[in-house]
């Protein structure tokens, strides 16, 4: 059986201010269980794969023969992602709200709510009664913050009154209590320290793998990266030479991929060369640092 959640062919990510694309997706496949880490230099498309396969900002162009499709575990059904957009909002919104949930570096979290409050709200708006999506919220906020802390918040400390890693343990709580099947994440650990940046993944990557999920990750922590990763894609910038000036642009494909083949090897899905641990954070550093400006 098929376990891809995500397949992808020949489809590029282009803005509508741009009269080129940021992105080539030449092949892809995220699976379902798996923690995929989404690592680059500046200006590779990080970011634009996460808006792309979350259903953010629409900018995909497929190609002849391509595709970019999302296979529902739920459902069963396949989704062209691409025609989703010909679709009303509402239907935009509603495959949002079944599949996906999103922590981001900015958090998000609503300031006219109480901590607690964001902790719960996920579930409620799928529908979930308000007293079972609460007893799930103290569940996680009791693996993230100390007890007198988790105390606070269920009397009703405001969002404006933690700190910026406080708010990010709680945009980490309030993702985790949806139901999803992907949680896409960018840069999710970049307003913790090394301890809590740690706790956060190893939380994250037992959920994935417990419960079948997916999680996609854009880091620039290559080590937190091939700690937890089930697989790192290294999106590679390219520069072709054009008449008006240097092209520029991230491109993604089979050897972008390494995969955790064993603990401590991983091969690289396009060419099965293998490297260890070690070897692989040497590579993912010296790809990004020797990448063209």
């Amino acid at each position: 059986m098929d376990n891809n959640l995500y397949s992808i062919r020949n489809t590029a990510c282009q803005y509508k201010s741009n009269i080129r694309p940021v992105l080539q997706l030449d092949k892809l496949d995220i699976e379902r269980g798996k923690t995929y880490f989404i690592v680059g230099s500046s200006g590779v498309g990080k970011s634009t794969i996460l808006e792309t396969l979350g259903v953010m900002n629409n900018t995909i162009k497929v190609r002849d023969g391509g595709f970019i499709r999302f296979h529902s575990r739920d459902t069963g059904e396949t989704q062209d992602i691409d025609q989703l957009w010909n679709k009303k909002e509402s239907v935009l919104a509603r495959f949002r709200k079944n599949n996906l949930s999103f922590i981001f570096q900015s958090t998000n979290l609503f300031g006219n709510l109480t901590a607690y409050q964001n902790a719960s709200i996920t579930p409620v708006l799928k529908g979930e009664k308000s007293e079972a999506a609460k007893l799930r919220a103290r569940q996680l906020l009791a693996k993230l913050y100390p007890k007198d802390f988790v105390i606070e918040i269920i009397k009703g400390k405001k969002v404006a009154e933690m700190s910026g890693g406080q708010r990010q343990r709680l945009a980490f709580a309030r993702a985790l209590g949806s139901d999803y099947e992907v949680l896409l994440a960018d840069e999710p650990t970049g307003n913790l320290d090394h301890h809590n940046a740690h706790k956060l993944m190893k939380m994250l990557t037992d959920v994935v793998h417990r419960e079948n999920r997916t999680s996609i990750i854009v880091s620039h922590d290559i080590e937190l990266s091939v700690t937890y990763g089930d697989c790192v894609v290294l999106i590679a910038k390219q520069e072709v030479e054009e008449a008006d000036g240097v092209f520029k642009y991230g491109l993604v494909n089979e050897q972008s991929v390494y995969e955790r083949y064993q603990q401590g090897i991983w091969r690289n899905k396009g060419s099965r060369e293998e490297l260890s641990d070690s070897e692989i954070i040497q590579l993912l550093k010296n790809a990004i640092k020797d990448s063209p400006n």
